[in-house]
């Protein structure tokens, strides 16, 4: 009877350790990488007119690139991701 108990406890004891240690591994997870310095929206917005884009219908500085959606001029959509720390497009 002991034995089954102290099997049961150890069973118990082995799991809460592995649950603390995944819970741990992902609260120490490195949040979105963000540049230190990202190029202001308002830049993205005039690199997304100079590539043809008359109408940003989103923008989103998502991770290292700002994320842009919108027209050009015969209303196609056009999806532009840009870095956000030197301004070049990135597709």
């Amino acid at each position: 009877m002991a034995r089954a108990w102290f099997g049961a406890a150890l069973t118990l004891a082995v799991s809460c350790i592995a649950l603390a240690g995944e819970v741990g591994a992902a609260a120490s997870s490195p949040p979105p990488a963000y540049p230190a310095k990202a190029i202001p929206e308002r830049q993205a917005r005039d690199i997304a007119w100079r590539f043809g884009i008359v109408r940003v219908e989103e923008i989103t500085l998502t991770g290292v690139f700002w994320h842009i959606a919108g027209r050009d001029e015969e209303g196609n959509d056009v999806v532009l991701d840009v870095d956000a720390k030197d301004g070049r497009i990135l597709n």
